[in-house]
């Protein structure tokens, strides 16, 4: 396995190596820019648990999984970090102390999805595997680790990117491999396959992304995509069909689809043959082609009444994706959502401007154009752009 450090450069990242090396199958550690400074991430921790000191709620996103050794602890109380450690090494030894027999870790699955800020630099950060390697079909998600985990994995659907955000984390990839330690301000690129993963000392804590790498993947997102918009047509109230206990047979003995489940496959095959199929794929594409494939993405925030004097500048990193959406539509995307409008030199003139950076008021960008105006409000509430009311613009 290449486990090299390479050289580092300010602000950069070796994203041109590690395609290599994921081509090839190989592990590779490189110094990697700080996403998430560790008392951001501690601050997180603590706001995301705070529902769940009584027991973990389930079905919950961003959701929370506690381990002990090779158990799950389903009501960890205590054990979750809270306000009384000042620090996340205070945590870190705490915990140590309280269960210092076997291992003890609390992961959390999405954590970004409620830091919309830290999602849009991870966003960012992960455009350069997808400018590289494509956008994954499939989201990738991503783990707040905190504690002394360890982790055995024989995933072989997803690669793996793990940062460091406090301590070491030493890994061993394959039966017998090598153990590479890495720690803050570096990343570990580790391909598909038996893995393991420790947090030595008292534990870190880490950010993981898992990025899906199967194969079939496309054909079961579609397959699920499909099904999504069919069923509220089949079962408008949400009803679960009952079907006969025993299947029914026909004179020859073969088994007969019950009626419900063949009226299920014809309507199936009925959306994937229309026209509305391919909108559908476009609309799934475009938005998480924006997201970098960082999903689920923050909620939109409440949409702002624009007035023509109010500032609007782009924020970091904008990406508004376009699509053609039929006669006289486009479908914009930015940040995991997305947006029709109408295909008109007004719009591409706003889409250019906000492609290009900078600052302008609404009545430069909009003109007197109303569903311009509406389309930047969108914007805006996604976080693609920031706006700054007229009697506050002056900073601006």
């Amino acid at each position: 396995m290449d486990m090299a450090t390479a050289p580092a450069h300010a602000g950069a990242f070796d994203w041109d190596r590690l395609a290599a090396c994921h081509r090839a199958g190989r592990a590779v550690c490189l110094p990697a820019p700080p996403l998430w400074p560790i008392a951001s991430a501690y601050r997180l921790a603590i706001a995301i648990c705070r529902p769940s000191r009584a027991g973990i709620r389930f079905f919950s996103v961003p959701a929370l999984r506690f381990f002990a050794g090779d158990t799950e602890i389903r009501a960890p109380g205590a054990l979750l970090p809270d306000a009384r450690d000042a620090s996340a090494g205070a945590y870190l030894r705490r915990l140590a102390a309280e269960c210092p027999d076997a291992p003890a870790w609390l992961d959390i699955e999405s954590p970004l999805v409620v830091d919309p800020a830290t999602w849009r630099d991870v966003r960012g950060f992960l455009s350069g595997w997808c400018e590289r390697l494509g956008c994954p079909v499939r989201p990738v998600a991503s783990h707040l680790l905190l504690g002394r985990f360890r982790r055995n994995t024989n995933d072989r659907t997803a690669a793996t990117l793990l940062l460091p955000l406090l301590g070491q984390v030493a890994v061993t990839q394959g039966a017998g491999g090598d153990t590479q330690r890495v720690a803050p301000g570096q990343l570990l690129y580790r391909p598909p396959g038996e893995a393991v993963e420790v947090a030595e000392d008292v534990g870190g804590v880490a950010l993981r992304l898992d990025i899906p790498v199967q194969r079939t993947a496309s054909t079961r997102e579609l397959i699920a995509l499909f099904a999504s918009l069919v069923q509220p047509e089949r079962y408008p109230q949400g009803l679960v069909p009952y079907l006969p206990a025993t299947p029914a047979c026909a004179a020859d003995g073969a088994i007969v689809l019950p009626d419900a489940l063949a009226r299920d496959v014809e309507a199936l095959g009925d959306f994937a043959a229309g026209p509305n199929a391919e909108l559908a794929q476009r609309v799934q594409w475009i938005a998480r082609a924006s997201a970098c494939a960082l999903e689920p993405v923050p909620g939109c925030a409440e949409p702002p009444d624009l007035a023509p004097g109010d500032r609007i500048r782009s924020a970091p990193g904008t990406r508004i994706l376009e699509l053609p959406a039929g006669e006289g539509t486009r479908l914009w995307a930015i940040n995991g959502h997305t947006l029709a409008v109408e295909a008109t030199p007004g719009s591409r003139r706003l889409r250019e401007a906000l492609m290009r950076g900078g600052s302008s008021t609404v009545a430069a960008l909009c003109g007197s154009e109303p569903a311009l105006r509406d389309a930047l409000a969108q914007l805006c509430a996604a976080r693609g752009v920031e706006w700054t009311a007229a009697d506050r613009a002056g900073g601006v």
